[in-house]
C-alpha cells in the first residue's frame, strides 16, 4: 500500500512539474509576444476602425463600377495614401528645408533669436531662468551655445531616447 502511494505521489509530482514548466514557457511566449506587439496595437486598432468604415464604400464600388474586391480595396487604398501621404510629405519636406536653413543661417552668422518678452519672467518655476538663458541667447547666440553644448547635447539625446526608444528598452 504505500509503494503505491509512493508511486503515486511520484507520478504526481512528475506531471505537476511539467505541468509548470509547459504553463511557464507558454506564460512566457506571451509575455514576450505582447512585449513585440504592444506598440502595434494602435496602429491595428485604427486599421480595424478604417476597415469596417469602408466597407460600404468598397461594396459601393464593387456594385456601381462592378469591380472585385481586390481593385475596389486598392483604389480606396491609393486614395487613402494619397490623402494622407501627401499632407505628410510636404509637411516633411518643409520642415526639413527650415531646420537646413536655419542651420545655414547659423553657421553664416545670421541667425537671430528675439529677446524675450518680460511676460516669460512671470511664468511658474521656470520663468526667471528661461528669460535669463533666452536674453543671453539673443544678445550673443555662438557664445550662448558653445558654453552650454554639453547641455544641449544631453538635451538632444534624451529627447532622442524620450521619443525613438520605447521606455522598456531605454531603461537598460
Amino acid at each position: 500500500m504505500s509503494n503505491e502511494k509512493d508511486n503515486l505521489k511520484q507520478a504526481l509530482s512528475e506531471a505537476f512539474t511539467a505541468s509548470l514548466i509547459r504553463f511557464s514557457t507558454i506564460v512566457f511566449i506571451v509575455i514576450m509576444c505582447w512585449w513585440a506587439f504592444a506598440p502595434f496595437l494602435p496602429i491595428l486598432l485604427w486599421a480595424l476602425v478604417l476597415a469596417i468604415a469602408l466597407f460600404p464604400v468598397r461594396k459601393f464600388f464593387e456594385r456601381k463600377f462592378n469591380w472585385t474586391s481586390k481593385r475596389s480595396s486598392t483604389v480606396i487604398a491609393l486614395v487613402g495614401v494619397l490623402v494622407l501621404g501627401t499632407p505628410v510629405a510636404l509637411v516633411g519636406n518643409s520642415l526639413a528645408v527650415k531646420t537646413l536653413q536655419t542651420y545655414q543661417h547659423y553657421q553664416d552668422g545670421e541667425l537671430h533669436v528675439p529677446p524675450p518678452p518680460q511676460k516669460v519672467k512671470e511664468w511658474p518655476l521656470i520663468g526667471e531662468d528661461t528669460y535669463l538663458a533666452w536674453s543671453e541667447a539673443a544678445r550673443d547666440l555662438p557664445t550662448f551655445v558653445d558654453k552650454r553644448q554639453l547641455s544641449l547635447r544631453m538635451l538632444r539625446r534624451g529627447l532622442l531616447i524620450k521619443r525613438v526608444v520605447p521606455p522598456a528598452v531605454s531603461s537598460y
